[in-house]
């Protein structure tokens, strides 16, 4: 069992990810009822026009499921459900593609110490992990590296701050 450790001066919570024990500063990507991990964001354009926001959340026994969101946060699950993240991606894009299923573009990955000019597309909990921290560097155990998030969209902060403001109510 590898650990990732989010430095931080607010309580961390710990969360099972796969084989992997996490620690993250911040509950926003853990449902308060549920226990499963927020792990990334998509969106769609529902037929009425409206925009929806769909949660990929780690359920133990399922593996990786999409839930559709309402305006409340309420999540509904869905029948799109995969072994892996990238093949979550896929089968969502394939259930929704009439529906203009796009990713929310949580910012860039960096690996540290030497920050490659690069850099990949960050899951939501990663971007939540690294704005959470001090000094924006979180420990991943799986690779054994420090990351850095930066430049994650407005719309995806806002939802973070939307979601963490909804949890204390």
């Amino acid at each position: 069992m590898s650990f990732c450790i989010v430095e931080s001066a607010q309580n961390c919570r710990a969360f099972a990810h796969g084989k992997t024990l996490q620690f993250c500063a911040d509950s926003t990507i853990n449902s308060l009822s549920t226990g499963k991990m927020l792990i990334h964001i998509g969106k769609k354009v529902g037929s009425e026009g409206r925009s929806h926001y769909l949660f990929l959340r780690k359920v133990d026994s399922k593996g990786f499921v999409w839930f559709e969101v309402n305006r409340a946060f309420e999540e509904k699950e869905t029948d799109c459900v995969a072994a892996e993240i990238p093949l979550a991606f896929t089968e969502a894009r394939k259930k929704w593609h009439t529906d203009y299923f796009k990713l929310l573009h949580c910012g860039f990955r960096y690996s540290l110490p030497v920050r490659d000019e690069v850099g990949c597309n960050a899951l939501f909990w990663e971007m939540v992990s690294s704005y959470s921290a001090p000094n924006g560097q979180f420990l991943d155990s799986a690779s054994g590296q420090f990351y850095y998030v930066d430049n994650a969209s407005d719309e995806a902060l806002t939802l973070w701050r939307n979601l963490r403001n909804q949890k204390k109510k």
